[in-house]
């Protein structure tokens, strides 16, 4: 359950005034379960299992909260009759992400491994991310805001001694569960983390106390290398290791979120773009819907979604006398703010075909150009280019080989390039391909293959590489019903695609019998009007393997922390440490605000009976 300190309107103010004393930035999540990894029926006894923990924590609390079937809840997480279900589902989950007893879980792994259990038990319904970076309070909270359920991952910096003074090298790290923020904004030694740490109990058979861990989060810079020029800005866990060499950065962070479609009408009087969620867990900040006002007159062409979710990019097209104007932005999903990357010249049919790769980067067609831009610093600019034989209608990215992939319809070809857009291969469509006016393109992210389509044909069409060359033949058509017609093919998780059409969207799917396309029962985004673009959030990372890979980025529990968490009082209402009766004062103004802290009985509701239920706790007091 959701709980920000401010209302919905005064996170996207806090933002906006980051910095100032008055955005302090602090929010919660409650009824967060606490499982330990250390426990009796895990490979080694679970103790490296901090990432699989960390992240079961969040599928407990996910089919608590309105989505049963992720965890077969709700249920009493913190009851013992509960341990051994949960035993098994943790070892599922670290089955899944690769999890070892010799070096803990990669980030890689972890992401592949979380995203397969989610698919299995709510398919097309969550997202997870993980993103390698030098991760500040202010991340954090934004992705809280956007209704991201996070963990973060801290390494053990070890010091060492060099000609320019002492530098930090990473040797391994630990994850844990992230309740709450306090004070994101205000920099310094302000910030305060607080998290469920897997590792903070060490009786293998016993569930220990549902505990919350503090830790302020300063910002610090550091030296990454004996080398002059190598320092780094990053958040330090200050509290945890108190008393050791070794410092405890943030590097990573796991965001599972509801998956969401992000789209424009196909109405040129409708200037605008929506957000449309495909769940809704109780307590999550805003609505299921959003919607962004472009300017009176103007219109959506392209949409694509950054791979941290927090950010889309969109051309925006403005009608002037017989032509038009297509500028680049980038706009934050959470407080509107918008960066304009100036204008780009149509390519086909007064498209602009855009897309993210999986590092951050914006790639774009400008005219029969393909640039990449960077939108990381405060002036973006473009850090890669090249020219096209034709312009091009179809550009998506491909995860799992790191390449782009662009179709250009004039001259029928295909090509590939890698991500600073060295070429790999530019090869001409099958002659069986029929001629695409305006096509798309989208990667399969399990086979080496592609699909193409054409915009108001009525068939899919997969192409595979012939063994040993980059040549393309058709290995699959996919014919769609009659009333069907494609606009826009589009990537999403599951190894399934999505098909933009007559206002509907559809999943492409392979059988697992025969592996071949199909299309899916699943029905998502019901009862959405025709629409001009679409793009779907899907899980992706940044994980870089010659970068974090190797023991130094395992993540593994350490010892000691240095610090005691705070047992869980549910009596205790406003957190302030003593069981009073102001706790019920608060505890009825919440209820009554419908404040999700006040669900007292975690039936994703709030009812009469969890009044009765907090007296009762309250009558008990602590221990």
């Amino acid at each position: 359950m959701f709980h920000p300190k401010q209302s919905s309107a005064a996170v996207v103010m806090a933002l906006a005034l980051a910095g100032s004393v008055s955005a302090q930035c602090s929010l919660y999540r409650w009824s967060v379960p606490d499982f330990d990894q250390k426990r009796t029926g895990l490979p080694g006894n679970g103790g490296m299992y901090c990432v699989p923990t960390s992240a079961t924590n969040w599928m407990a609390y996910i089919s608590n909260q309105g989505f049963p079937p992720m965890m077969s809840g709700p249920r009493n997480w913190q009851s013992q009759a509960n341990f051994g279900f949960v035993t098994t589902t943790d070892a599922l989950m670290g089955s899944l992400m690769g999890t070892t007893t010799a070096d803990g879980t990669y980030g890689g792994a972890g992401n592949d491994g979380l995203k397969a259990y989610m698919f299995a038990r709510a398919p097309f319904l969550f997202t997870s991310t993980v993103w390698y970076d030098a991760i500040t309070p202010l991340n954090v909270y934004v992705q809280m805001a956007n209704k991201g359920l996070v963990d973060v991952c801290y390494g053990y910096y070890k010091q060492f001694p060099g000609p320019n003074g002492n530098y930090y090298v990473r040797d391994g790290g630990h994850c844990v569960t992230l309740t709450g923020i306090e004070r994101a904004c205000l920099g310094g030694n302000n910030p305060v983390f607080r998290v469920r740490d897997p590792a903070d109990d060490g009786t293998l058979g016993t569930q220990s106390t549902f505990a919350t861990a503090t830790s302020r989060g300063p910002l610090e810079t550091f030296n990454t290398t004996p080398l002059p020029g190598s320092a780094e800005t990053r958040t330090r866990m200050l509290d945890f290791g108190v008393g050791s060499t070794t410092r405890r950065y943030l590097d990573t962070m796991y965001v599972i979120r509801a998956n969401f479609a992000c789209w424009a009408p196909a109405a040129t009087s409708l200037p605008h773009i929506h957000l449309n969620f495909a769940a809704a867990l109780f307590g999550d900040p805003g609505p299921a819907e959003t919607t962004f006002v472009l300017p009176a007159g103007s219109f959506a062409t392209c949409i694509a979604i950054h791979p941290d979710q927090t950010k889309i990019g969109y051309v925006l097209c403005t009608p002037v006398g017989a032509g038009a104007t297509y500028r680049l932005i980038v706009k934050d999903l959470t407080d509107g703010g918008e960066q304009d990357l100036g204008l780009l010249l149509p390519a086909v049919q007064g498209k602009t075909p855009i897309s993210f790769d999986r590092f951050g980067r914006l790639l774009a067609c400008d005219g029969s150009v393909l640039k990449v831009f960077d939108i990381r610093s405060r002036v973006p600019g473009v850090v890669a280019m090249r020219t096209l034989a034709s312009p091009a209608s179809g550009l998506c990215f491909d995860d799992a080989h790191d390449e782009v992939v662009v179709l250009t319809p004039a001259n029928a070809r295909l090509i590939r390039l890698m991500p600073d857009l060295t070429p790999v291969a530019d090869e001409p469509l099958p002659s069986d391909v029929p001629a695409m006016a305006d096509g798309s393109v989208v990667p399969d992210p399990i086979n080496h293959r592609f699909l193409v389509a054409a915009v108001g044909d009525g068939s899919v069409r997969e192409l595979s590489m012939i063994g040993g060359t980059p040549r393309l033949m058709v290995s699959q058509t996919l014919l769609l019903p009659a009333v069907q017609s494609i606009q826009e093919l589009k990537p999403a998780d599951g190894g399934a695609f999505f098909v933009l059409g007559d206002g509907s969207v559809r999943i492409l799917e392979r059988n697992p019998a025969s592996g071949l396309l199909q299309l899916s029962q699943t029905a998502l985004y019901g009862g959405l009007p025709p629409m001009r673009c679409m793009s779907l959030s899907r899980s992706r990372t940044n994980f870089d393997p010659g970068l974090h890979t190797g023991p130094a980025w395992r993540n593994l529990p350490d010892a000691d922390e240095g610090i005691a968490p705070v047992p869980d009082c549910a009596a205790d209402y406003n957190l302030n440490g003593v069981v009073e009766v102001q706790d019920i004062f608060d505890f009825i103004n919440g209820w009554l605000a419908g404040d999700p802290h006040a669900d007292t009985d975690d039936s994703a509701s709030l009812s009469v009976q969890d009044i009765f239920d907090f007296i009762n706790l309250w009558l008990a007091g602590c221990p």
